[in-house]
């Protein structure tokens, strides 16, 4: 055991001439008060052995968890040997990945057949700091033509592949758990015939770029622009991701579920924030780093970015070591409050898609409408023809015809029709500390 504080439960079973024996339950490690694993490991080995002559509930003493061997004699004198292993065994896990190795072997010889098969299922449930968000399960392995696998849903539902990527499932953050099955298997009927398998298996989470699998993710009704020059793009590897709004030289404000769950693409150097009409042709990108950006972590002080609750205090910065090269926003500081606001119409923007038009995410769009519901720490929306949806977020909302930024894009629920952005006011004491 690595030390993981997961649960992990072994099961094994024998079968030996169609007769099936299941050894117990084990229990492995500990698992934290109302915590949900992220993998939840139930393995199972087994072996068919057929020898002429014996009984087909002989087994061997080399009979263990992992491990089911049998020899034997003919009642012919004449000698048949059949040997079968299988082992699943894990190897390390994280919240965002487990490593098994599966092993299947046989050996015999004269009429002895054997074969053996390795079976890891494996529940996945999405960590709760993914929670919203679309999530990519990947599967790999280091042989993968001796390796099966299938990825079905909790109501049992296949299913498929990300078109282009073997071996990448879309997840909804949102959704129940899925369960995967990997299985190795090794036969022999041939004398003095041997067949081995053993394969590391792969299974990894991590949060996906939000606008380029967000399918109903869109700024609705929007119109195509030039204009609004401190509004710009992240894009993950060639994937868009989310809008950010340059308020400072080397500064960008967002919102902080478009950075916090992303932190391995980020240390990969994979995030880049760009500029241009069209994210597929940016006129200027800049990598973002690792330890160049900041979302509230500050408890003390009334501000903790928490995905478990809602996404409070969704908002964040990305710092850039060169300047960003384009106008400035300005952060609005309360002035004029939103009593004023709430009926005024505001200019949001974003690169999320036009739900009217099929393949057209990755265009800068703009649309006005009002946010009349004011809360301490947000503004929202309900019933518009336009909307922003979740595939805009960290994008603007500007008080129209200015480049006074008011709130952040956040949340939406799922037909679009409400919107939730962080108002910008209410951290303006933490932002200002956070220009540069």
């Amino acid at each position: 055991m690595t030390g993981s504080a997961w649960a992990h439960r072994l099961a094994a079973a024998a079968i030996l001439a169609g007769g099936v024996l299941a050894a117990p339950a084990v229990a492995d490690g500990d698992n934290p008060a109302n915590t949900v694993p992220t993998f939840r490991l139930d393995p199972s080995v087994a072996v068919e052995l057929k020898v002429p002559g014996q009984p087909s509930a002989v087994f061997g003493a080399d009979f263990r968890i992992s491990r089911k061997i049998l020899e034997a004699a003919s009642a012919e004198g004449e000698r048949a040997v059949a040997r079968a292993a299988a082992e699943v065994r894990l190897v390390r896990e994280d919240e965002r990945m487990l490593e098994l190795e599966l092993r299947a072997s046989n050996r015999t010889r004269g009429e002895g057949e054997a074969a053996g098969t390795a079976v890891a299922n494996i529940e996945v449930t999405v960590p709760e700091d993914l929670a919203g968000l679309p999530v990519l399960l990947t599967l790999s392995s280091s042989a993968p033509g001796q390796l099966a696998t299938s990825v079905l849903t909790s109501e049992g539902t296949r299913l498929a592949p990300i078109g282009g990527k073997p071996g990448t499932y879309l997840l909804d953050g949102d959704g129940g758990p899925v369960v995967i099955t990997a299985k190795v298997a090794s036969d022999s009927e041939d004398s003095k015939a041997a067949a081995n398998s053993s394969v590391s298996f792969f299974s990894r989470l991590r949060a996906a770029p939000i606008l380029a699998y967000r399918g109903n993710l869109m700024i609705r009704g929007g119109q195509e622009t030039d204009a609004f020059g401190p509004v710009g793009f992240f894009v993950i590897g060639s994937e868009l991701h989310c809008t950010g709004t340059v308020i400072a030289p080397h500064t960008v404000l967002t919102a902080a579920h478009c950075l916090k769950p992303y932190g391995p693409q980020i240390e990969s150097g994979a995030m880049a924030f760009g500029f241009g009409r069209y994210a597929s042709a940016p006129t200027a990108s800049f990598p973002v780093r690792t330890g160049k950006l900041a979302w509230p972590s500050e408890p003390d002080q009334g501000f903790e970015y928490d995905p478990g609750r809602n996404h409070r205090d969704d908002i964040a910065v990305v710092w850039f070591d060169h300047e960003l090269g384009v106008t400035q926003a300005s952060v609005h500081r309360g002035t004029p409050g939103w009593d004023v606001l709430r009926q005024r119409e505001l200019d949001f923007v974003g690169y999320g898609r036009d739900g009217l038009i099929p393949g057209s995410s990755g265009v800068k769009r703009t649309a006005r409408w009002t946010a009349p519901y004011v809360a301490e720490r947000r503004v929202s929306w309900a019933g518009t023809a336009t909307s922003t949806c979740r595939g805009d977020s960290g994008g603007p909302a500007f008080v129209h015809d200015t480049q006074i930024v008011v709130s952040v894009a956040s949340l939406a629920d799922d037909p679009c029709t409400i919107g939730y952005n962080t108002r910008v006011d209410v951290y303006w004491p933490w932002l200002q500390s956070r220009l540069r």
